[in-house]
């Protein structure tokens, strides 16, 4: 969101300066790294029990980036300042959202195998309690 909105902020002429790209540049970097690899640790961690799925998933991350900077360069010549200022902080922003909605349903489907883990382990330990009570009855009905 900073990049298109310092962009809006700024004037025509401020944006070609010095003074405003090196910083531009400098918070932009940061970000960047934070998004790449918050992304690759999420990613990770959402299949990681399905290596098939992190390695698609990877792909995809990739070829998405690659997609989205060949449509940027071929597009963003062609947009006016406030299109590109749009462009620059609802994306994120929508990004954002998605990120949650993400994370919510991960956490969901976690908590489902773990639940489902639970009830399975107490089945299993219901199942082994009862045979030695079989075993007895069956003894017991011998005699």
């Amino acid at each position: 969101m900073y990049a298109g909105l310092s962009v809006w902020v700024a004037s025509d002429a401020a944006v070609g300066t010095w003074g405003f790209l090196v910083p531009y540049f400098m918070i932009y970097g940061l970000g960047r790294g934070a998004w790449e690899s918050t992304n690759k640790v999420v990613l990770a961690a959402y299949f990681k029990d399905d290596n098939d799925l992190k390695d698609a998933g990877f792909a995809a991350m990739y070829f998405m980036s690659g997609l989205a900077a060949a449509i940027a360069y071929v597009s963003f010549r062609h947009l006016s300042k406030g299109q590109l200022v749009a462009i620059n902080s609802f994306v994120p922003a929508i990004a954002a959202l998605c990120f949650h909605l993400s994370y919510d349903q991960y956490t969901h489907e976690s908590l489902m195998k773990r639940l489902a883990a639970i009830e399975k382990e107490e089945q299993e330990s219901a199942d082994s309690a009862e045979e030695p009570l079989a075993a007895r009855n069956a003894a017991v009905g011998e005699v």
